[in-house]
């Protein structure tokens, strides 16, 4: 179905996205001679279980980018609370933390139209 193949697309751009933020952090977190947490294997089973729970019944591309919306609003909510929280945090951390804010909004905005 073309729709659902144009929303796989924009999801591995936005990934490449997302993976060139990580790799800025990483890069970072070197600079400070420290490494990035990794997720234990419980956190990435809750987070697939999550996942076929929301999607057992309903694979359309409206749920799928309503949870992926749901995903994105929660980082932009948890990194606006972190760098009021730590407002003296260094300015290439502050402005990392903001990129991935703009970026979990753009990817909103893409999603709306999967809508419906």
């Amino acid at each position: 179905h073309p729709r659902v193949r144009r929303q796989r697309q924009m999801c591995i751009r936005d990934s490449r996205d997302y993976t060139d933020l990580s790799g800025e952090a990483v890069n970072l977190l070197a600079k400070e001679n420290k490494l990035p947490k990794e997720k234990g294997p419980l956190a990435q089973f809750g987070v697939w279980s999550g996942i076929q729970m929301n999607t057992a019944f309903d694979k359309s591309p409206d749920k799928i980018a309503e949870m992926m919306m749901q995903g994105s609003m929660m980082g932009v909510i948890d990194m606006s609370r972190t760098l009021k929280e730590y407002g003296d945090t260094p300015e290439d951390c502050r402005k990392l933390g903001e990129n991935l804010i703009k970026l979990e909004e753009n990817s909103i905005q893409k999603m709306k139209q999967y809508l419906g």
